[in-house]
C-alpha cells in the first residue's frame, strides 16, 4: 500500500509541475535607448507579426533570433496597445496590462512610464 501512495504522490507532483511550467512567461520586453524590444518565445512559429496602435495596426514582421525567440523593436515615446499574429492567428501574450479592443477581445498595453 505504501508503494502505491508513493506513486500517486509522485504523479501528483509531476502534474503540478507540468501545469505550472505552462505559466512561465514566453513574452517580455527590454528598453534599449529610445526603443523597446518585444520578445516572444515560440520556436514552432513559421511567421510572426507585431501589430500595434502605433501605426494603426499595420503588420510588422518580427525577426527570428536564437532559440526560437522572435523580436520586434518599437519606439517608446508614447503608450500603445499591441498583439501578435502567429502563423495567421491573432495571439495575445501574457502581459501585465491589457485593454479591451473594439471587437470584444483584449490587447496588451505598453507604457513608457512602466
Amino acid at each position: 500500500m505504501k508503494k502505491r501512495d508513493y506513486s500517486i504522490n509522485t504523479l501528483y507532483i509531476l502534474v503540478c509541475l507540468w501545469i505550472l511550467s505552462g505559466c512561465a512567461s514566453n513574452h517580455y520586453s527590454r528598453v534599449q535607448d529610445n526603443h523597446v524590444v518585444f520578445y516572444l518565445k515560440n520556436p514552432d512559429a513559421k511567421e510572426v507579426y507585431f501589430v500595434s496602435s502605433l501605426d494603426h495596426y499595420q503588420y510588422n514582421k518580427a525577426f527570428l533570433e536564437e532559440s526560437g525567440i522572435w523580436a520586434h523593436t518599437s519606439p517608446m515615446n508614447t503608450e500603445f496597445s499591441y498583439f501578435y499574429i502567429i502563423d495567421g492567428v491573432i495571439t495575445i501574450p501574457d502581459c501585465d496590462v491589457t485593454v479591451q479592443d473594439d471587437f470584444g477581445g483584449r490587447n496588451c498595453v505598453f507604457s513608457p512610464e512602466s
